[in-house]
């Protein structure tokens, strides 16, 4: 292989595949927001000459997406350098929907990645930094914006180690055909409008109810982090919204994210290094209360990582890389049909202290937002910034409205601070 040319991961392959059915909308896409408000102005021209500058940059803007081949897979071949994009816009929204609706497009001839300089009346600035999936995830983009603030060297690429087998990747499509078998139910339906619009709501936490939410989910069994916690309360609130809208709940299918980069790694930037495990989510234990569904859910984490379901799935994904986008999107969309969940579920990474300030300013508040895939229309995107707890509710107008989303962050909110008994 030469130096120039990165071979895709397998969850690289996934979001590409993702790009045949995201054309289909307008306003939504693949496309990752890194927000960093700032407590100063930040200039255009200050930005300009720090990306000029920047080496990690260059390496990161001067990558093209490479058809792929039937023997390899899809590449990432080392193109020209081109300028990257910064737009400035004036206003004092938290997040534009001008921002939010901003798609990286992976056709055109231009880096994968752009910036918006938000400039507010009080004479301070915030950065957004715009990234398409298929580029980096969530936990590179940490590590490209520390790397430009030169607090760290974070490495563009690193060989894989990582072995493949076919026996793992059926071991994989066995237990995921399993795990989603019907009857299942998802956020989406069937009626949902090609040009409907992006949306988020945040829900913010104290630090007494932060801690409040770390003692519930102990207490409910979530021992190993509190993502099942999070997730349990997630699911119980959808139950509610999406019988409120007359639907009857069966089960729920949920895929979650798992970085596989070592603690505390610097790289690599380039590429998605994730694994997914597989939640299903039985009607019957909906209806017994979140303490039950935390301890089954974490049963179910605990017998993955026992299994190596994760490391399995990646082999399915290195053997899928060689289908073509249509025939590998036909066999990974899931068990709805057109979407690939019940709803979507991620815990970002936590804002590094890398980032407490950000070119000479402190940085007053982060928001690493993923994307909204629809359908099925609904994220729910966990982050902790400063110790403190927060939830973006990420949406598709039609598969939910504001009302919809405001009581089912209400219930959200109510679920993970009630102290079951």
């Amino acid at each position: 292989m030469q130096d120039d040319n990165i071979p895709l991961t397998g969850l690289d392959h996934f979001f590409l595949a993702l790009e045949k059915h995201n054309g289909k909308s307008k306003t939504i896409g693949n496309t990752c927001r890194y927000f960093l408000e700032l407590d100063g102005v930040l200039t255009k021209e200050e930005l300009k000459n720090k990306l000029k500058s920047d080496l990690l940059t260059t390496q990161l803007a001067s990558y093209r997406l490479k058809e792929r081949s039937i023997i390899s897979g899809s590449f990432w071949v080392k193109d020209r350098f081109n300028d990257v994009e910064i737009t400035e816009i004036g206003t004092d929204d938290k997040i534009p929907q001008s921002v939010l609706e901003y798609n990286i497009d992976i056709t055109e001839n231009k880096p994968y990645f752009t910036f918006f300089l938000l400039h507010r009346s009080n004479q301070t600035s915030t950065l957004v930094f715009c990234w398409h999936h298929l580029l980096m995830d969530g936990y590179g983009s940490c590590l490209y914006l520390s790397s430009l603030n030169q607090q760290i060297e974070a490495k563009l690429y690193t060989p894989s180690s990582a072995k493949f087998s076919f026996l793992a990747a059926r071991k994989a499509r066995c237990f995921v055909q399993k795990s989603a078998k019907p009857k299942l139910t998802s956020v989406f339906n069937d009626n949902y409008v090609i040009d409907s619009q992006p949306a988020v709501h945040i829900v913010d936490f104290t630090l007494n109810e932060t801690e409040s939410i770390s003692a519930n989910a102990l207490a409910c069994g979530a021992f190993f982090g509190q993502s099942t916690y999070y997730l349990a309360s997630c699911a119980m609130a959808v139950k509610q919204l999406l019988e409120q809208k007359g639907r009857k709940v069966e089960s729920f299918w949920v895929p979650v994210p798992q970085d596989k980069r070592k603690k505390l790694s610097t790289g690599p930037v380039l590429s998605n290094h994730l694994s997914l495990l597989f939640y299903r989510i039985e009607n019957t234990l909906l209806h017994k209360g979140i303490h039950e569904l935390t301890k089954d859910l974490t049963r179910q984490m605990k017998s993955q990582i026992k299994e190596g379901i994760p490391e399995k799935y990646n082999s399915l994904m290195h053997y899928l890389r060689l289908l073509p986008k249509s025939t590998y999107y036909r066999f990974i969309k899931g068990p709805h049909g057109g979407a690939l969940s019940s709803f979507l579920f991620t815990v970002a990474p936590d804002h590094p202290e890398s980032l407490a300030s950000f070119m000479g300013r402190n940085v007053t508040d982060a928001m690493n937002i993923p994307p909204l895939t629809f359908p099925p229309g609904l994220t729910f995107a966990f982050a902790k910034y400063k110790t403190k707890t927060r939830i973006f509710v990420l949406y598709s107008t039609d598969a939910c409205s504001k009302d919809e989303i405001n009581n089912l962050a209400f219930e959200l909110k109510e679920l993970l601070l009630k102290r079951e008994k």
